[in-house]
This record gives structure tokens, sequence and C-alpha cells, in this order.
């Protein structure tokens, strides 16, 4: 199968000129975009059972289990298939029903496989991508969506600290989690071995709002497993007793 990255470009109809004709020519041009609005919201004629796929956080140099999204025939024609194309660390596979595999039968369907692959050269953390099927009647895009982690967290506080940037979360859930970890930390920077116990208490209530953030859907459910790992090595290295 040729693998082909996708590449996107948005342009508009029109420019500085356009907006400041005439009024005509400003009718014009209205009815020029509500026309085009209308075409790119008409129902297609083939739909997919889901347009995003997001896969279980995967270890470094592993693959995920495969997902599946059907896509279905929704006329009376036959819908020739042209292929798929992606962008990003997946592996995709598609089967169609019936004789021919480069045709979507009447009403028939199509299944498109995706596999992330979690490769040694792919940047850890959040890995997106689009995965593109491609039809005689237009392209359909998928997004996907996998976490790449390693086996071995990295210990420290100043590590999880800088996570709460580096994975994209909302202002309002770095205001809620970075108090416990400054106290931490605090203690930690004390010269005193003796008081890193003492770091133990804000580090389980960090992991503890952390859960309460996935719960409430302020953060994903890999977001909270990347956080949760990194705090636990922490836990782990300063022999924190686990209640």
């Amino acid at each position: 199968m040729t693998r082909l990255p996708m590449r996107f470009q948005r342009t508009l109809p029109g420019g500085r000129h356009d907006l400041e004709a005439n009024g005509m020519k400003r009718m014009i041009f209205a009815a020029v975009l509500a026309l085009a609005s209308l075409s790119a919201h008409a129902a297609h004629p083939v739909t997919p059972s889901t347009t995003f796929v997001e896969f279980q956080p995967a270890r470094i140099g592993t693959e995920s289990k495969w997902k599946a999204v059907t896509f279905k025939n929704n006329t009376n024609a036959p819908i020739d298939l042209y292929g798929v194309s992606w962008d990003g660390p997946y592996d995709v596979d598609y089967n169609c029903d019936g004789a021919e595999p480069y045709v979507m039968q009447v009403n028939g369907t199509c299944t498109l496989y995706l596999q992330f692959e979690a490769r040694t050269t792919e940047p850890l953390g959040l890995n997106t991508g689009i995965v593109g099927f491609r039809l005689s009647t237009g392209t359909i895009i998928i997004d996907a969506a996998g976490f790449i982690y390693t086996g071995k967290a990295k210990a420290g506080v100043d590590n999880l600290l800088s996570s709460l940037t580096s994975l994209g979360l909302p202002t309002a859930t770095i205001d809620r989690l970075r108090p416990p970890l400054k106290t931490a930390r605090y203690y930690l920077s004390d010269s005193y071995t003796s008081n890193d116990q003492k770091a133990c208490p804000p580090l389980r209530t960090f992991i503890y709002r952390t859960e309460q953030e996935a719960i409430a859907g302020r953060m994903t459910d890999w977001e909270a497993v990347a956080l949760e790992m990194q705090a636990r090595a922490v836990l782990y290295g300063l022999r924190c007793s686990c209640s």
C-alpha cells in the first residue's frame, strides 16, 4: 500500500478588493460564500461510524490494538474507492464487502483499520495525525490521536511541573495542579533529607486532583496517566507509604 502524506491548505475566494467593491458585488460575494457554506455542510453520500479515533497510551517501541471505522454507502449507486492516505505514526488497512475491493457497493460498507505505532523515532507524548479515506465522492478525514510513554517515567517534581505545560493542559487545570507540586518541591529543596518525606502528602494530593480533573473531563485519561506515572515514580523514590 502506498503511503501518501496529506497536507491541506484552506483558501478563500476573493480578497480585500472584493470586500471593498460596490453593493452589488458585495451581494454576489455574499451569495457565493453562502452557497459554498451550504456545499461544505451538505450531507456526504458516505458516512463514517466516527471521525475521531483515540488509542490507549502505548509504551515506546510497541503497537496498539487495531481499531475500526466503518463507512457506509447511503446511495443506490456504487462509489469508487481510490485508497487511503495518512500522516502520523499510524498503520492503516481497509476491507470492503462485495467482490470488488475498490468499490463501495450499493448500500455497502468498507471498514478502515487503524493501528497506533509508538515507534522509537516518534516523540514522547501526544502524537496526532489524520487519515484520509479517498472516494470518488470526496475524501473523508478521520482524526487520530495516541500517546507514547516510556517504561520508566522521568522522576522529579521539576519534570512534573514542566509536564503541566508540555501536555497542553487548560490554564485553570494547571492552576489547580501546580500548588501541591510547588509545596513538594519546597520540602525537597531542603538540605535535610529527613524532611524529604514531607513532600509525600502534597504529591498524593496532586494525584488525587489529577484524577478529579480527568473525571470532570477537563483533561484526558492519557494526560492523567502520564502525570500519575511520574508522580508515583517520585513517591517511590521518596519511599512514601501507600496510604
